[in-house]
């Protein structure tokens, strides 16, 4: 457990975003991409994805997770079923904003449909198969599953099984295997309970009971501790079980497990106002607060919204921007803690969203407006393939990418010098006849030994080189410098 201490003085709130501008990410948002036309179904995921892109900016959110529902048997098989193989083709697009997690539709159906303790090898070595798929794809996780989901709304199905099933005990090795978590919806049933009126069917009638399920969660989460499980819309409770005192008791006794907090718009319906982290006026309460301080590097948010295509499709409740003003009401170290340094580590990614950004500014030179980094191959340490470039410089000139830790500003010849000393430099090279320059950064064997790059630092990459005509080629010092480039590797 990593522990932050809270100032004595908590207001005004410190945002996030003027704290060195952390990465605020969501860990689980949804696409409403279907819809009918010409009397049959289809699709728009690349405007869905589009739009959500448009709602993250306003509120500043840098980087979200997508991920289907949690399907269940039966609408599984239905035209607006749909699994990860779709979600990559748009985080393709925008591979610095979203990332993606798989499962919902081959793995959670298997789940709900084989009654524990029946599962055959082959459906065994089926589940298997679907989950190492979801693994190889470059997903950042499984999910959404779900272990016990309530009807809210016409359509919205009820799921439930105990959160032992076998085919979960069975996830749990997969993704321990392959160091992925798994995005984990269920409700907290303390004891076998009825439902009241404001749960119509297909949720169980009275006298059927929804089943008492915390217990079977310990063991799941005792099956494997090298698992890690993510605990989803911790803080919106249907039942009146999930406390803070209850979560507080699960992440104290249970190192593998995660949070993350999502926050509906004002109360009402059936969510357990009491058990909301915010009070009606939207402020943080205070056990909220000192559960996220405690338990710092085990919470996230993930605010659960639903982003459709324009004019085809409408958003679900606007649930972002509140699950976010929690991180705007923390102090800064708390809320990176649990907008980006945590999620980083919970989903690893370093290697699934692209932790990458243009820095400084690029300065025009005699053949246009100015050199521009960027890199090929891959930001794995392990895989040791990370390649340097710089498009746009004048041909056949000298120059060379240098790099460090830390940012500054000044004026270098014709342009801006973007990284502070000390510095590492690479080789002299010579620029191609299109003005690109193309540089392997060797990661076993770094120019000298400060130049050693590791996972999760980040740096900061820039290059120089000889432009005798000078801007415009109306004369100028000589020499130049591109843009920066800032990035971080991940194992």
């Amino acid at each position: 457990m990593k522990t932050l201490a809270l100032p004595l003085v908590l207001a005004p709130a410190v945002m996030a975003q003027d704290a060195g501008a952390p990465l605020r990410i969501d860990t689980h948002v949804h696409l409403r991409a279907f819809f009918m036309q010409g009397g049959s179904w289809t699709s728009d995921f690349p405007g869905a994805a589009d739009h959500t892109i448009d709602e993250m900016d306003a509120i500043g959110v840098s980087q979200a997770l997508l991920m289907p529902t949690p399907f269940s048997p039966d609408n599984a098989v239905g035209p607006t079923a749909y699994d990860y193989t779709v979600l990559t083709e748009v985080v393709a697009q925008h591979p610095d904003r979203l990332g993606f997690l798989g499962g919902g539709l081959l793995l959670n159906p298997m789940i709900h449909s084989i009654p524990d303790g029946t599962a055959t090898g082959a459906e065994r070595a089926e589940f298997a198969a679907h989950a190492q798929a979801v693994a190889d794809s470059g997903a950042a996780g499984f999910g959404e599953l779900t272990a016990l989901h309530l009807s809210l709304f016409p359509g919205h199905s009820y799921q439930e099984v105990q959160p032992d099933h076998e085919l979960l005990l069975l996830l749990a090795d997969v993704a321990a295997a392959n160091d992925l978590p798994i995005d984990f919806h269920m409700e907290a049933v303390a004891q076998d309970r009825t439902l009241g009126p404001g749960f119509p069917p297909p949720n169980p009638q009275p006298p059927d009971v929804v089943h008492e399920n915390l217990t079977a969660f310990a063991t799941l989460l005792d099956h494997n501790p090298a698992a890690r499980w993510v605990w989803t819309h911790a803080g919106t409770d249907h039942i009146g079980d999930m406390t803070v005192d209850l979560l507080r008791a699960m992440l104290g006794a249970h190192d593998n497990l995660y949070l993350a907090i999502k926050v509906t718009p004002g109360a009402g319906g059936t969510i357990v106002e009491s058990n909301r982290p915010v009070d009606l006026s939207g402020n943080l309460r205070p056990e909220w607060l000192q559960l996220i301080a405690d338990f710092s590097d085990r919470i996230m948010l993930g605010s659960d919204a639903f982003f459709g295509s324009p004019g085809n499709t409408t958003d679900g409740t606007p649930t972002m921007p509140p699950t976010f003003s929690v991180a705007d009401q923390l102090p800064a170290a708390l809320a990176q803690a649990v907008t980006e340094d945590t999620v980083r580590a919970v989903y690893r990614l370093g290697c699934t969203i692209d932790p990458v950004q243009s820095t400084c500014s690029t300065s025009p030179n005699s053949v246009g407006p100015g050199a521009v980094m960027g890199y090929e191959g891959s930001l794995s340490y392990g895989s040791n393939a990370l390649v340097l470039r710089a498009d746009g410089a004048p041909p056949g000139q000298f120059g060379v990418f240098f790099y460090g830790q830390t940012p500054t500003r000044l004026p270098l010849g014709d342009g801006l010098r973007c990284i502070a000393s000390p510095v590492v430099r690479l080789p002299v090279l010579t620029t191609g006849p299109g003005g690109s320059a193309v540089q392997p950064l060797d990661l076993d064997d770094p120019p000298q030994p400060a130049g050693q790059l590791s996972p999760g630092e980040t740096w900061h990459f820039q290059f120089w080189y000889r432009d005798p005509p000078g801007p415009g080629g109306n004369g100028g010092i000589g020499h130049n410098l591109s843009d920066a480039l800032q990035l971080a590797l991940c194992p």
